[in-house]
């Protein structure tokens, strides 16, 4: 079975978006393709930056999306990311498990 097969298998075994292109992404998230390309090819400005300050002093900068873009993150996590398991040393990423166990 060649590479790209493989890969093909595994996304649909996983029950992942098959996504091959930008048009791909686009049916699956009904957004229009140039709108989604905007934001691969210059995502800096879909971003709001803002300092929070911290309890010890200083500031936490924070890059916030728009809301569209946020969309578009969400729908990643909950069909892709959320289907597949982190690596069994990414403790930071397992919901119910403590960071103090890293």
């Amino acid at each position: 079975m060649a590479k790209y097969s493989q890969s093909l298998y595994t996304q649909r075994l996983l029950s992942l978006p098959i996504l091959q292109s930008i048009e791909d992404l686009s049916v699956k998230t009904r957004l229009p393709s140039p709108l989604l390309s905007q934001y691969l090819n210059d995502n800096s400005r879909y971003y709001c930056h803002i300092s929070v300050p911290k309890k010890n002093g200083g500031y936490r900068p924070i890059d916030s999306p728009n809301r569209q873009l946020k969309a578009i993150q969400r729908w990643i996590l909950r069909h892709i990311l959320e289907k597949l398991q982190p690596s069994v040393y990414a403790t930071g990423f397992v919901p119910g498990i403590a960071l103090k166990r890293n």
